[in-house]
């Protein structure tokens, strides 16, 4: 779900032909995208790109989702990336990174093993439920984080770093005391912060 064939060519060489015959590709998926996430056994991230909320979404439906590990040694690509291993913590359904012998048996476990993957599965639901579940609390986290940016930089305990010209080169140009300039500055990170949390639990 989510590509075509050609863009997957590896899938392929790596399935015996009788369940090649039961692959289906369906693209990308519009309002129907978690009616067919609910038929699934298990789910599988991309690679090299990896997934964030299908993920989360799979994993809060009960569906265990196999994963490849972050390489936290590589500087930000997104193309290449797992952003799935750094948003929770269900290290069973981690596999090293390009590890695609390793993914197979993985899977090869969840469609053996059902008592296995439904203990995941049940795991997977309740560590999401409990800790993404919970809109309300996130929207109040993210207040916190606004009303402790405005009082540090009110108070003027803000960390200097390499920005603390460019907050006084636009307070001069707006005319506007440079620690307003400074508090807009940290009130805006706070917002782009609070803006990834709310699309993650919403």
């Amino acid at each position: 779900m989510g590509v075509e064939e050609a863009q997957v060519p590896f899938v392929t060489p790596m399935l015996a032909p009788e369940t090649r015959s039961r692959l289906r590709f369906l693209g990308w998926r519009g309002d129907d995208y978690l009616n067919n996430l609910c038929v699934a056994d298990f789910y599988i991230d991309t690679h090299p790109s990896g997934g964030g909320t299908i993920v989360e979404d799979a994993a809060a439906l009960g569906i265990p989702p196999i994963m490849f590990e972050q390489d936290f040694m590589k500087f930000f690509d997104q193309v290449y990336w797992s952003p799935a291993d750094e948003l929770f913590d269900i290290r069973d359904m981690v596999v090293a990174r390009g590890d695609y012998a390793a993914l197979k048996r993985m899977a090869a476990r969840m469609i053996e093993d059902v008592e296995f993957r439904n203990r995941i599965g049940a795991h997977c639901r309740e560590y999401i439920h409990r800790t993404r579940g919970n809109p309300e609390r996130a929207v109040h986290q993210f207040e916190d984080i606004i009303a402790r940016v405005l009082k540090e930089a009110a108070d003027g305990d803000v960390a200097k770093d390499e920005l603390e010209a460019e907050v006084r080169d636009l307070a001069g140009r707006r005319n506007v005391p440079v620690s307003v300039g400074r508090a807009a500055r940290w009130l805006k990170r706070a917002m782009r912060y609070g803006e990834r949390v709310l699309d993650r639990v919403t």
